[in-house]
């Protein structure tokens, strides 16, 4: 069996389909490039709000202590026991969120993340004490409002807004180290999205590259073929009636 194509319409056929192939893989492409991006940069958005949360939650305890330890200072007992619970909350949502992010970038690693993860690992290292201290700071402030409490009649010590001072200290500590991380974070995504945009713009350049050739070298060899086709279709047409004529006009 010859697999060559010798004729003229098996080489426009095998052109056409080549060129079919070739878009078709580009959209293929594409789409697949499009879902691992999305998911990539979803994964991203998600630790960008988690990474912003911890910013929230640092100048939320700071403030929480605050109201907590100035409520308890002047006998609002049931103010000073809602700012603590508040208090209480924002410490145990920045515990988690914390955690989630070293779960996350443990050992420097992160699933599709080889140049970002290190960074982020190192910037969650040094965050890490600095976060402890702040909920340590701020444990030791609930526990003295507590203790405050509890004595009848007696109003909390003011060394309860030295605890609250160092508290919003740390806090100060923290938010350096945070903004870097959430950087970090987002150039990750922004950098997925320039690569995206660079693919796509590849594949549509060769899109259109294919399909100006298959004009050139498919589509219109296809038509100039079918044009002297039918010609000497019609051509031979008319030769055979001519000779029908002929035959016709002969005497018997």
């Amino acid at each position: 069996m010859n697999w060559l194509c010798t004729t003229p319409s098996c080489r426009l056929r095998a052109g056409y389909l080549l060129a079919m192939i070739i878009i078709a893989s580009t959209i293929v492409t594409g789409y697949i490039t499009r879902i691992g991006t999305l998911a990539c940069v979803e994964n991203d958005a998600r630790l960008v709000n988690i990474a912003g949360r911890q910013r929230m939650l640092s100048q939320r305890i700071a403030a929480k202590s605050a109201a907590a330890a100035h409520a308890a200072e002047v006998g609002y007992k049931a103010d000073a026991e809602r700012a603590s619970d508040e208090l209480r909350d924002a410490c145990t949502a920045l515990h988690e969120a914390h955690s989630m992010l070293l779960h996350h970038y443990a050992g420097g690693n992160a699933p599709g993340d080889t140049e970002t993860a290190p960074r982020v690992a190192g910037l969650l290292a040094d965050l890490t004490p600095v976060q402890d201290r702040l909920l340590g700071r701020s444990n030791a402030l609930l526990r003295a409002i507590d203790e405050g409490q509890s004595e009848a009649g007696a109003n909390p010590d003011l060394a309860l807004f030295g605890g609250v001072t160092s508290i919003a200290e740390t806090a100060d500590d923290f938010l350096p180290i945070m903004h870097a991380t959430v950087s970090a974070i987002e150039k990750r995504a922004e950098s997925k999205l320039d690569s995206y945009k660079t693919t796509q713009s590849g594949l549509l350049i060769v899109t259109l590259t294919v399909i100006v050739l298959a004009c050139v070298f498919v589509f219109e060899p296809l038509v100039r073929w079918h044009a002297v086709m039918t010609d000497r279709l019609r051509g031979a047409a008319e030769e055979a009636e001519q000779g029908n004529r002929a035959k016709t006009a002969k005497p018997i």
